[in-house]
């Protein structure tokens, strides 16, 4: 009977979810498409699912040779947060912005999958919202249940709330695989006017800032906590910076 009524709650919900359309001005154009009832059905495979061979899902990512020797701008990080700077910064062609990351190449499954409904926001200024709404599980309820005290080894449910109060946001709160999202950031990235493509397979090792333009700065390598510490330190002084990398 317990499995029965989990069946029942998530059939419910799917119901729910069409009728959310209704709530969300920006998402009444979107239509579901035929053939298609749920992406990711049998748990989450990297890359784009609409393609049919998972042979051809990945799409080639990173620049080759050795990283630049002097930028603008360098983000240290694919993490979401340097690919939100990333993204941004990949618009505007005349400003040199350099991505390195010390994995061997963009993450395959993530680990924070839910995305607010103000990250879906950004997501819609960036122009990928629509991608991130079709994939996606939409949260619109949460549901709470309690044993039976008939039955103790069923459980019941005892009752439920609006995962977003009305009015909050036009988008709705939603689940997808971090990947997924990185991906969309790196097309983005991809067909910019800057063409901003990451590199891999790179670890910062050392970090020089000099605010008088000549070589006078401190400079050092060691845990990101030090890092991050120097680098506030000159944050808003006019500097030249020096990095060295190293293959990892």
């Amino acid at each position: 009977m317990a499995l029965r009524n989990s069946r029942i709650s998530v059939a419910a919900s799917a119901v729910d979810r069409s009728s959310q359309i209704g709530k969300f001005p920006a998402l009444k154009a979107r239509q579901p498409r035929e053939g298609f009832v749920q992406f990711h059905l049998n748990g989450f495979e990297p890359g784009d699912p609409e393609i049919k061979n998972p042979a051809q899902r990945a799409v080639a990512s990173g620049s080759s040779g050795p990283a630049p020797a002097e930028v603008d701008i360098l983000v240290v990080g694919c993490g979401p947060a340097g690919l939100t700077l990333a993204a941004q910064l990949s618009a505007f062609a005349d400003i040199k912005t350099c991505i390195v990351e010390q994995k061997p190449g963009p993450l395959l499954r993530g680990q924070a999958d839910g995305v607010a409904c103000r990250t879906m926001e950004m997501f819609e200024a960036f122009g990928f919202s629509e991608r991130v709404l079709k994939e996606a599980c939409w949260i619109n309820e949460t549901t709470f249940w309690k044993p039976d005290p008939a039955q103790p080894q069923n459980i019941l449910r005892s009752g439920w709330v609006r995962d977003t109060e009305d009015g909050l946001s036009e988008f709705p709160h939603v689940v997808l695989n971090q990947a997924r999202v990185h991906d969309f950031y790196l097309d983005i990235m991809r067909k910019s006017p800057s063409r901003l493509e990451p590199y891999y397979a790179r670890r910062l090792l050392d970090l020089q800032i000099d605010p008088a333009g000549a070589t006078a700065g401190k400079s050092f390598s060691g845990s990101n906590t030090l890092l991050k510490k120097f680098v506030r330190e000159y944050m808003a002084t006019s500097a030249t910076i020096s990095m060295t990398f190293a293959s990892v």
